[in-house]
């Protein structure tokens, strides 16, 4: 067999152990060895992998390009050599009913490459349950005990009855058109699970990303429908690029320690809650979600570890039926980006729910939902606030305006949901101004007075209820 040079035009610069880095070239070098797959045999030509019936094992370092399809059998990387393994699947099918098709036991870093044009296939592994409790044994499509990664422009479809791809060590994802289907978890890694470029789409029984240690999304673009979490990582979690588009059963982005939104562009379309963590840091990108309880949620379950909720830039849309923003026993601050609640309509939540403190330095805050509970920023903010709550309940796409008592416009802003408390900080309401709450009209203009007040303090209240805001009117 004539073995021909396998191009793989991509960008990206793999960090080694060590220091050592390696960049994809405009082609990479003809293969060491080529690997084909028969049906239920595999010939190898060259050195470094050894075949057996329908089990091929790599037992050095170097390339080796694997075509062809291989019926219920096993791919493995077992070596103790400190180089790179790069594993090209150039068209590659490998299925198997009872382990892991892709099992890497022993090597010092596998890379999983993706020539330009190619779409491989990786389907099966244990059955679901059959690896219950288990710490170290193969329980995904693509398993392994090193350090993965994953990179090139070709596509790869991951079909697995457990998770879809678990490392024990670092995962990384490179680049690459992926479509994982699993029945638990669809992404998985112990220590880092790392997203920096590439296409990955996700349904899951389980997780859709699911880390021990860390989890960084910091480009390319990810779809992810999840049973349960869309994304969980028990330590620290940073989005910081790329384009998220989530939906879960249960949590949409979900983190044991602290979660960090410093880019990119989040839209979560289904959660039970949007965004959960001990300590939550937003300071950049945007987020856009739906959830049936809170919108985003300090919680953390290890008792004495610092929490709170800090809002620095960026925007932040949230639809939630439970509380907006809920920091109960933490503390809030807000001192930049914008954040909109379309918050609760029914009594017991509220747009803003916090028993610490909430202060706001910067910023804008617009925040519209049931009255009963309503609660307006701390009076220790340096920026202005207000908290109306209005006596009835007002439709949702009603508009409000705010403008001053001379009729110049401050904002507009119209609530998705039915309203009947509305709270606002902006750096545009000043001390000793008077101002005039509008509802309905449309085109910045029109509507009818609901309320009028002065600023005479960090925060005025208007109209009766709610559980604290201020000065009230």
């Amino acid at each position: 067999m004539l073995l021909k040079c396998i191009p793989v035009p991509c960008a990206a610069v793999l960090a080694l152990a060590g220091g050592v880095t390696a960049a994809y070239s405009a082609t990479v070098p003809t293969p060491d060895t080529a690997i084909t797959l028969t049906g239920r045999s595999i010939s190898v030509q060259g050195s470094g992998a050894v075949a057996s019936g329908n089990r091929v094992t790599i037992n050095r370092s170097g390339t080796f390009n694997v075509s062809g399809k291989l019926d219920d059998g096993q791919l493995i990387v077992d070596t103790p050599d400190k180089a790179l393994v790069r594993v090209v699947l150039n068209n590659a099918s490998i299925t198997s009913t009872s382990a892991a098709p892709i099992e890497i036991r022993t090597a010092e870093l596998v890379e999983i490459a993706l020539p330009a044009g190619s779409s491989s296939v990786v389907a099966g592994g244990p059955p679901l349950g059959a690896t219950s409790g288990a710490t170290d044994r193969p329980n995904a499509a693509i398993y392994s005990r090193e350090d993965l990664s994953i990179d090139g422009p070709g596509a790869l479809q991951v079909r697995a009855t457990q998770h879809g791809i678990n490392s024990r060590d670092d995962l990384k994802i490179l680049g690459g058109n992926l479509r994982i289907t699993a029945g638990n978890d669809g992404l998985k890694a112990n220590d880092e699970l790392r997203i920096s470029g590439g296409d990955v789409t996700i349904n899951a029984g389980g997780d859709g990303l699911q880390a021990d240690k860390q989890i960084s999304v910091r480009g390319g673009t990810l779809v992810v429908e999840a049973r349960d979490d869309a994304i969980n990582c028990d330590g620290e979690l940073t989005i910081s690029g790329g384009v998220l588009r989530l939906a879960a059963g249960n949590d949409g982005i979900h983190s044991d320690g602290k979660l960090t939104v410093a880019g990119g562009d989040v839209q979560l379309s289904r959660s039970f809650e949007g965004l959960e963590g001990a300590v939550i840091v937003i300071s950049g990108g945007r987020v856009q979600l739906v959830s049936s309880d809170d919108g985003v949620n300090v919680a953390n379950d290890r008792f004495g570890a610092e929490t709170y909720m800090a809002i620095r830039g960026g925007t932040l849309i949230i639809d939630a039926a439970g509380d907006g923003l809920d920091s109960s026993n933490s503390p809030v601050e807000m001192s930049g980006g914008t954040v909109i609640v379309h918050g609760p309509t029914m009594r017991g939540n509220g747009p803003i729910d916090y028993d610490h403190s909430f202060r706001v330095t910067g910023g804008l805050l617009l925040a519209a939902g049931s009255a009963s509970m309503s609660q307006a920023p701390s009076p220790s903010s340096t920026q202005n606030s207000v908290r109306v709550n209005l006596p009835t309940m007002h439709p949702g796409n009603t508009p409000v305006r705010i403008a001053t008592a001379s009729g110049e416009l401050v904002l507009e802003f119209t609530p998705a949901k039915a309203y009947q408390s509305l709270v606002v900080s902006s750096p545009k309401l000043r001390q000793n101004e008077t101002y005039v709450v509008y509802l309905g009209g449309a085109d910045g203009g029109g509507g009818t007075e609901a309320a009028r007040f002065t600023v005479s303090s960090a925060v005025t209240a208007v109209g009766s209820g709610g559980e604290r805001g201020g000065r009230r009117r």
